[in-house]
């Protein structure tokens, strides 16, 4: 009896230290520095993460824990150290600072079953002196990984060698004439209010179907009345939505109609590859899935959803349909993938 109470005891303690979450200082290791030429001297780093807690989490020991991975001495601090490092030993240097306005650095180890992992980066680039900045790139890249020995390492690794590929192109990077200057206060004030323009963004949704995207965007339904019809699939529901008929019959199908948005009263619905899929206002922005190409749980290679969020794959042919959280860019009303679900 005393044995079967020990041995459950350690499974209930092992159980908790698999499940309990820790946490890590990070720290970015360098991979590579600047031998040649560099068009700036300093480095500063403004911190415009929604989340700024931690930098998203590894997996360490044998029970593959999941720990968060935080910065005690500042994100900012800990990023310009990196980048003085990567740009220290160049040979010569101009005037120039880079600034760097981060609005979001995340790292997933193993989020799915499988050795892989990712990292996702968003972050303007700024070239300038005496507090007035041009901007010079914009970075909206989301990037997979695979090893069946150590992934952890090779996220870490993987977000290191972005980093150190988007310092040597700031490197002997040229702005072009004309480009406006700005203040870090106004920069920050610009992303404040990045989404003032857009109606949906700043009001109440309107119920209805929006067939497209201005519709979307300006608040606007096409239609206002519409039929839903709820179908349960094991231990959840999943709607369905149709045109109105005449009488209560059911219309056309919105799920193959191209409409670009449904809002029901309650949840917002995109219409994706799968047809209309919840979509989730979070933190100012619209998150909705999607499927794309990424790489399997057992491959050794990586991809990338890259620059301004179109899509880069590398040259391996190992890869195979995987669902992703996408953010709204309201430009272009395209999605910028930010994390991968499954």
């Amino acid at each position: 009896m005393k044995k079967l109470i020990c041995l459950q005891a350690v499974l209930v303690l092992l159980a908790l230290r698999v499940g309990a979450a820790g946490h890590d200082e990070f720290s970015l290791t360098p991979l590579d520095t600047i031998r040649n030429y560099t068009v700036f001297n300093r480095v500063s780093v403004i911190d415009m993460r929604t989340n700024k807690e931690d930098i998203g989490y590894l997996r360490n020991g044998p029970f593959n824990k999941k720990n968060f991975q935080v910065t005690p001495g500042g994100f900012d601090h800990m990023l310009e150290q990196f980048a003085q490092i990567t740009a220290g030993q160049a040979a010569a240097k101009g005037d120039q600072t880079l600034l760097i306005v981060v609005r979001d650095f995340s790292m997933a180890d193993r989020p799915i079953q499988g050795e892989m992992g990712t990292f996702y980066g968003r972050m303007d680039f700024y070239l300038g002196k005496n507090d007035r900045y041009q901007l010079a790139t914009h970075v909206d890249s989301f990037f997979e990984t695979s090893n069946a020995w150590d992934v952890t390492g090779n996220v870490k690794r993987l977000a290191a060698r972005k980093m150190t590929d988007w310092l040597f192109l700031m490197s002997d990077y040229k702005i072009p004439e004309g480009a406006a200057a700005v203040t870090p206060e106004e920069i920050k004030a610009a992303i404040a209010t990045e989404r003032k323009a857009y109606p949906i963004y700043n009001s109440e949704p309107k119920t209805g179907v929006y067939y497209t995207f201005d519709q979307f965007l300006n608040n606007m339904p096409g239609a206002t009345e519409f039929i839903e019809k709820k179908y349960s699939t094991g231990d959840r529901n999943v709607s369905y939505f149709y045109e109105k008929g005449e009488g209560k019959k059911k219309g056309a199908s919105l799920e193959k109609s191209g409409c670009y948005a449904l809002y029901n009263g309650k949840k917002w619905y995109k219409g994706t590859s799968e047809g209309l899929m919840e979509m989730k206002y979070t933190n100012g922005d619209f998150y909705f899935p999607e499927v794309g190409h990424g790489i399997r749980k057992s491959d050794n290679a990586a991809i990338m959803f890259g620059l301004v969020g179109a899509l880069v794959e590398s040259a391996s042919n190992r890869k195979g349909n995987a669902l992703y959280r996408m953010r709204l860019d309201p430009a272009t009303g395209k999605g910028n993938c930010t994390e991968r679900l499954q």
